[in-house]
């Protein structure tokens, strides 16, 4: 598989990076990164969801690269400053399929918020998600 560069990010590489996961559900992108050689990992979630992050943290530890430092840490987008708190010193912040409509109504407001709070000056993002119609369901 050919491996696709980020843009705006050295090298196209997160070697050597700090990242942080907004929205982290399982866990899966920041554990890419961290496979790929991210210096440290920070997945963020709602406390519901961040059992299954840790689970697939010691489920993967072998496939981490030894020097990246994999932290799970609580972050709610509707408090002011959890975001921030989390995203000290890092250089890139990733989110995948963060924006949909859940049981507070659209996330959108919210997520938009915690990415300006987690983007300082000279972070970096890269947000990915599927666009969907109304009332469509992802699986």
């Amino acid at each position: 598989m050919q491996r696709k560069k980020l843009p705006g990010i050295p090298n196209g590489s997160v070697r050597g990076l700090n990242v942080l996961e907004l929205g982290c559900g399982t866990g899966a992108g920041g554990l890419a990164a961290a496979v790929y050689g991210a210096s440290s990992v920070v997945l963020t979630d709602l406390p519901n969801t961040l059992d299954i992050a840790r689970d697939n943290v010691r489920r993967n530890i072998t496939n981490i690269d030894e020097s990246c430092r994999v932290t799970v840490a609580e972050a709610n987008w509707n408090v002011k400053g959890s975001v921030a708190s989390a995203a000290r010193g890092v250089d890139l912040v990733i989110a995948a399929d963060c924006v949909y409509e859940g049981e507070h109504g659209m996330t959108t407001d919210s997520f938009l918020n915690a990415l300006e709070e987690a983007l300082a000056p000279g972070t970096k993002g890269v947000v990915v998600y599927k666009k969907l119609r109304a009332g469509a369901t992802c699986m």
